[in-house]
């Protein structure tokens, strides 16, 4: 492959990354403040049933025990894309099979979903998200609750050496740099010529799960 060729990939997989930048909205938490139950940062607005994170660092979401959400809700003015976001500062182990969930909902009605599943030895990584997170109006980031095992020994209660000492949290993470795309931020393209007709193509929807705040 020749130079130019190498030269030419490399500076449309750049301008690609760049647009997809260029239209999205960040969510940093750089102006947040201890005590919040709700924030707004780039048009994106964030709430939930508790404190939702740490002043001017992170959203936080713990399962049990503490003030902080065990849930987080984002949303904007306009249908969204989610892309991406952050997760760090998390406690979990072998007896603890997954973070938590992310879902996007319409209107009330579930549209995609994915678990939160940390890849193992890592303090901190990037949660991309599917396609299928697109033309949201919420999305809803909660943690999985361990709190019934009620052990900080990290061990299950048939073991012999459990004892009963609530955790409070059993499990807890980090969130930051969540990254939403409003579906009309991008300009609509004018066609070169006559387009035909598109062809309708049979739609897998999921389940019909209403959005329960």
């Amino acid at each position: 492959m020749s130079r130019s060729l190498i030269l030419s990939i490399t500076t449309a997989i750049s301008l690609l990354l760049m647009s997809n930048c260029l239209y999205a909205a960040k969510m940093t938490f750089n102006n947040l403040r201890d005590s919040s139950f709700d924030y707004i940062e780039n048009g994106i607005t964030v709430s939930g049933e508790g404190e939702i994170g740490f002043s001017r660092l992170e959203g936080h979401l713990d399962d049990s025990g503490t003030s902080y959400s065990n849930y987080l809700i984002f949303s904007m003015d306009n249908p969204f894309t989610a892309i991406q976001f952050d997760i760090s500062h998390y406690v979990l182990n072998d007896h603890y099979a997954e973070l938590g969930i992310v879902e996007g909902f319409l209107n009330g009605r579930l549209i995609a979903s994915a678990r939160l599943l940390p890849p193992i030895q890592s303090a901190k990584y990037t949660m991309t998200l599917p396609d299928t997170f697109t033309g949201l109006d919420t999305l809803r980031i909660s943690i999985s609750d361990y709190s019934h095992l009620m052990s900080n020994t990290f061990l299950l209660p048939e073991d012999p050496n459990f004892f009963e000492i609530p955790c409070n949290p059993c499990i807890h993470f980090s969130i930051d740099n969540i990254t939403l795309e409003p579906s009309n931020s991008r300009p609509e393209r004018t066609p070169a010529g006559p387009v035909s007709a598109p062809v309708p193509t049979p739609i897998s929807r999921s389940p019909s799960t209403e959005l329960a705040l």
